[in-house]
């Protein structure tokens, strides 16, 4: 269901799939994933009508085909709209309160508008994939003091 963002844009959500559209997307990936070129376009056909696509928008459709066979939804925002903080708040999983706090604390870049604060997509992004870097981090580190333990009670 589209969304009007700035600029007369729109968002695009998908919302999960059906146990058979979730079937056809996971058989649907590894087939597109062999074909991936090494070029930076691709040809895609459709009955008798073809398309040049630029390999970035095939790579981000095997990412949405991933995410729906997980049975997810997916929703697609121009990456230099700005967010509500409701918004922003629902895609990192956090209480608009929480993100608020983040907010004020710096952690995260905003505007104003009026009153109301509005994040940069692009910097919620950033922010998501520092968040998951520092989980990865912290997991490993967490791995390395575990083997450690379990080497001494040995």
């Amino acid at each position: 269901m589209p969304r009007n963002l700035s600029a007369g844009r729109s968002a695009t959500q998908i919302g999960p799939l059906t146990a058979k559209g979730m079937n056809a997307a996971r058989t649907a990936c590894p087939v597109l994933r062999a074909l991936r070129p090494e070029s930076d376009s691709i040809e895609v056909r459709v009955a008798n009508h073809s398309v040049v696509l630029p390999t970035s928008a095939f790579d981000a459709l095997l990412e949405i085909l991933d995410l729906l066979s997980l049975g997810s939804g997916v929703r697609i925002v121009p990456i230099d709209d700005e967010l509500t903080t409701e918004e922003a708040a629902r895609m990192l999983g956090v209480s608009r309160p929480h993100l608020v706090k983040l907010l004020e604390k710096g952690e995260l870049p905003f505007t104003k508008v009026g009153a109301r604060r509005r994040i940069r997509a692009a910097d919620l992004a950033r922010y998501l994939e520092l968040r998951t870097e520092q989980q990865r981090a912290g997991r490993a580190e967490f791995d390395r003091i575990a083997s450690r333990l379990r080497a001494q009670l040995r």
